[in-house]
């Protein structure tokens, strides 16, 4: 809609896919991994994976998030395009819960569920 309305009425627009942005202050809440695996790792309850575990992911920093948006209002030749902003660090929700585990120093399991289960 934003598209058709910078080639229709010469409305200068810019549409930004965000992708997996994660930072302080973010809570589990919409199925947000990494804040839901920390609650649970940081509360010693089990840290629970939705399938195998071996889905991927990639998480960018808010901060950069808000850096590329910005570098992106600023440059004239991004008016009318489309632009995904994240990362290209992709890593396994299985691997995700491990290092959450290890750098909270946890107690908590991982537990898989099955995907038909959710």
């Amino acid at each position: 809609m934003a598209l058709a309305w910078f080639q229709e009425r010469d409305l200068p627009v810019i549409v930004v896919r965000l992708f997996n942005t994660v930072g302080p202050r973010q809570t589990g809440r919409y199925g947000m991994v990494i804040p839901r695996f920390v609650r649970q790792a940081i509360s010693a309850q089990p840290i629970t994976v939705y399938g195998d575990g071996l889905q991927s992911r990639c998480a960018a920093d808010v901060s950069d998030v808000v850096r590329g948006m910005i570098a992106l209002a600023q440059h004239p030749g991004a008016t009318g395009e489309v632009f995904n902003v994240g990362s290209t660090g992709e890593i396994t929700i299985l691997e995700l819960a491990r290092r959450v585990k290890a750098l909270t120093c946890s107690v908590s399991g991982i537990v898989t569920v099955p995907s038909r289960q959710v």
